[in-house]
């Protein structure tokens, strides 16, 4: 139980650093490539979001502190 809830925590973590930003502009159904050229991602933003501060939430914080709770927890009851 331990191990998922730090996991959780991880995932979390994972999410809130925007990773993916900028990554899935595809070309539309019917879309000609002037089209696709013209609505190019605005790099100043994506930049922006990729370089604020990770945010690491509740459920995150919550799951770290309860995982890392319940692994002290099982080595000093099995000790």
């Amino acid at each position: 139980m331990g191990l998922f809830l730090i996991c959780i925590s991880i995932i979390d973590v994972l999410l809130g650093a925007h990773l993916l930003a900028g990554w899935f502009r595809h070309k539309k159904k019917g879309e000609t490539d002037e089209e696709y050229r013209k609505n190019k991602l605005n790099l100043k933003k994506v930049a922006e979001l990729k370089n604020k501060p990770i945010q690491i939430h509740r459920i995150g914080i919550s799951g770290l502190i309860l995982g890392v709770t319940y692994i002290v927890l099982a080595i000093i009851i099995t000790w």
